[in-house]
């Protein structure tokens, strides 16, 4: 397994923020692609994840910690970019600074520093796909180096087809895209502690999955 670091966090935030800052032009109350929330919206929403996830790694958490984030009513684009920024480094911090032992609290399964650092930036990463494909930027793509770390770390159970580029495949992992003769997923989820051995991965798949 491949550890996700809090430099590659950080690098991460650089490139979702610089492509979100391209669009800060645009209508935001327009709908983001494969959503039911808004541009705006979704923007929240991705601060609130990033900051809820520093939030349980510093306090190492046993449970979910019940934080609510949200964005003033009248913050314009350029300003939910800057709470996406500010999360998104806040998170990088806690990484940074939590030791190997650490653990804390998900859904997705209890996971330690270099989980939290994959899952934030695979919200960040997606939610700015989301948000740019709304707003008309559907040329964008994600770094394939970050996706084919994150599928690593948090999608072992994903199919990797030689035919996709890693982007290509956490997209489809994510269902956002299809892979030839796959159906598009409808359920998805990803693992912040799947069991390792050698030369084999356990984690428990829906019959969508299999």
């Amino acid at each position: 397994m491949t550890l996700f670091t809090a430099g590659d966090l950080t690098r991460t935030v650089a490139e979702a923020v610089g492509a979100l800052r391209e669009v800060a032009d645009r209508d935001w109350s327009l709908p983001a692609a494969g959503l039911e929330w808004s541009c705006r919206d979704t923007a929240v929403h991705l601060t609130s994840d990033l900051t809820a996830f520093a939030a349980q790694l510093a306090g190492r958490a046993d449970s979910w910690l019940p934080l609510t984030v949200g964005a003033a009513a009248e913050a314009a684009p350029d300003a939910l970019i800057d709470l996406v920024e500010a999360s998104g480094r806040l998170l990088a911090a806690a990484v940074f600074a939590a030791d190997p032992q650490d653990r804390a609290w998900h859904r997705a399964g209890a996971a330690g520093a270099d989980g939290f650092a994959a899952m934030g930036a695979t919200e960040l990463l997606l939610h700015a796909h989301d948000i740019l494909h709304g707003l008309g930027r559907a040329d964008w793509t994600g770094s394939a180096h970050t996706g084919a770390l994150i599928l690593d770390r948090l999608f072992p159970h994903a199919p990797r087809p030689a035919s996709a580029d890693a982007w290509g495949s956490l997209l489809a992992a994510t269902g956002r895209a299809d892979l030839p003769g796959l159906p598009r997923r409808r359920n998805w989820r990803w693992y912040g502690d799947p069991i390792r051995g050698a030369g084999v991965v356990l984690c428990e798949i829906g019959p969508s999955a299999a």
